[in-house]
């Protein structure tokens, strides 16, 4: 009953804004098609998990008319990296344009060079900058045009990271400090970064982006 009253909410505007879908770089489209054929392999469990956290974007959505999402992790160097990419590159596929991905932790570390790797290899353009030694910054772009992502390992203070209304997704358990900024937490724990993680990873994001372009096409119905 809940989620129905939602979509007749929807009904009176668009849940998430729809703009021209974005072209990924065909490596990479091939690999979130791939993960995208594969949502069979995640549990039933997992997968209302997943489409609670679709839910609570859409909400934030229909209240704010935009939503935030920050993945986290003890030192933000691994999976909340990696989840940040890959939404990012599964929404904008789809050309939804109304939420916006980030990623942080509790401490300052370096990422995980194995995950670099593992996005190289996916298909994601990735240029380093030499300019930071102990927290290397890269940037990563996931189409021909402008659309960049710097990544980098960040605490929740830093000024990229919205001041109010995050929905916070804890990947490890762990938990960052309270703050007005947060609205709303949810956890989604992986294991250790290694190859079968980072496809678990893009495979659920993949999931919550279907999930999402789903409900818009029912707000459009309405």
């Amino acid at each position: 009953m809940k989620l129905r009253v939602l979509f007749g909410i929807a009904g009176l505007g668009l849940v998430l804004s729809a703009s021209a879908q974005t072209a990924l770089i065909k490596k990479l489209d091939r690999y979130c098609s791939s993960v995208a054929q594969e949502f069979d392999q995640i549990s039933a469990d997992r997968k209302e998990k997943l489409t609670t956290l679709a839910d609570m974007i859409i909400s934030a959505n229909l209240k704010d008319g935009h939503s935030s999402v920050v993945f986290t992790d003890e030192t933000n160097s691994g999976n909340s990296q990696i989840a940040q990419a890959f939404l990012q590159a599964s929404i904008s596929k789809k050309g939804l344009n109304k939420v916006n991905i980030f990623s942080a932790g509790n401490l300052e570390s370096a990422i995980d060079k194995q995950g670099i790797a593992l996005l190289k290899a996916s298909g994601f353009s990735v240029e380093s900058n030499t300019n930071f030694k102990k927290n290397p910054h890269y940037l990563l772009n996931y189409s021909w045009g402008e659309n960049r992502v710097m990544l980098f390992s960040k605490k929740m203070n830093n000024f990229q990271i919205p001041t109010s209304n995050l929905i916070v997704v804890s990947m490890d358990g762990s938990l960052v400090p309270d703050s007005p900024a947060i609205s709303i937490r949810e956890s989604i724990s992986y294991g250790m970064m290694n190859e079968t993680t980072f496809k678990e990873i893009a495979r659920e994001m993949a999931f919550i982006a279907e999930k999402l372009q789903n409900n818009q096409l029912l707000s459009h119905q309405r």
